[in-house]
């Protein structure tokens, strides 16, 4: 789970190769990564119990990519919170 993320279990996969963007890996790497991005929506599936997941991976500094290391991030989606009552209506 990443640290500091204010998204209950919002993981990260990092491939051990040293590779800047996730597109330059080489295929049986990019194939261990989306494996491992489906272990882990189990795991979360299982833990967490949200109604999606958003699967990201971001490329160059210019779309945020701050680590140059690929990596995917796996969100996962919860319902809205429900909008707290106000008296002042």
């Amino acid at each position: 789970e990443l640290q500091g993320s204010s998204i209950p279990g919002h993981c990260i996969v990092v491939p051990k190769s040293h590779i800047p963007q996730f597109f330059d890996l080489p295929e049986r790497n990019k194939t261990a990564c989306w494996l491992m991005v489906e272990r882990t929506k189990s795991i979360l599936e299982q833990i967490h119990k949200p109604i999606g997941f958003s699967i990201q991976f971001n490329l160059n500094t210019a779309h945020h990519q701050h680590v140059q290391h690929a990596h995917l991030h796996v969100i996962p989606t919860y319902p809205p919170l429900p909008m707290p009552l106000s008296n002042s209506l």
